[in-house]
């Protein structure tokens, strides 16, 4: 599986789940991850999580 591009103007809530396990967990971001997954970015889309 290839990584998602990292895109800074997509921000942190769109960056941070591209980043995998490569960083701690973030509990107040972990809660958005759901509703993030499904946000459609025209550059860089995200692959849900376990895809």
């Amino acid at each position: 599986m290839t990584p998602d591009p990292v895109d800074l103007d997509d921000g942190v809530l769109v960056n941070y789940p591209r980043f995998g396990k490569a960083l701690v967990t973030v509990a107040a971001i972990e809660k958005k991850r759901g509703e993030v997954e499904k946000w459609t970015w025209p550059n860089n889309p995200l692959t849900p999580r376990g895809a």
